[in-house]
């Protein structure tokens, strides 16, 4: 009796099996915009899931959003003890970017009792201009850090790490931040 019920309920299982095979391969069709007057017979055998067609394969994943370079600096210099570690490579775009945008406070900052938000509002729309003029379409952190990198390179940052270097001689660079997290720029 026990081997009939189970026989039974193998079978029930078998029938609902197919019924949702046939639904997945109905609801790939609809992904696919193939055409649904074509009938749709279940192929599947019980124990091997269809394999999803290319187009409905997703997508390589990315970075949650494009952040602004005022989110960059507030996120880099406030302290967030619950983060998860980042890729390296994402550590160093972000530590990069906010080296450059050191350099464009001309009169100096104070991250231990100045404003965090208002500091990096000022570096943004200073970087921001800088590119403008000089032709760079970058506004996200990794564009801006290759164009300014790219700048770098043919020494259009030279004046701005000249005075830079001088503001932090005279005091007027407030930094709590310990030197192995700072990205230093260098003349070219």
């Amino acid at each position: 009796m026990l081997t009939r019920e189970l026989v039974e309920q193998n079978q029930r299982l078998a029938h609902l099996n197919t019924m949702v095979y046939a639904k997945l391969d109905r609801l790939e069709q609809n992904i696919t915009h193939q055409s649904s007057e074509t009938p749709i017979t279940p192929t599947a055998d019980l124990h091997t899931r269809p394999q999803l067609c290319a187009a409905a394969e997703p997508a390589r994943k990315r970075y949650k959003t494009k952040k602004s370079l005022r989110n960059v600096w507030y996120e880099w210099f406030a302290e967030k003890q619950w983060a998860a570690p980042l890729p390296r490579q994402r550590l160093h775009d972000l530590r990069a970017c906010v080296g450059f945008m050191r350099l464009f406070l001309p009169d100096g900052y104070d991250l231990i009792s100045g404003d965090l938000l208002q500091i990096a509002s000022d570096s943004e729309t200073n970087v921001l201009s800088f590119l403008q003029e000089s032709g760079e379409p970058a506004s996200v952190v990794g564009s801006v850090v290759a164009s300014m990198k790219r700048l770098n390179r043919g020494g259009a940052l030279n004046d701005k790490i000249r005075s830079y270097q001088v503001l932090m001689q005279s005091g007027r660079i407030a930094d709590k931040s310990p030197l192995a997290s700072r990205f230093e720029v260098f003349m070219n």
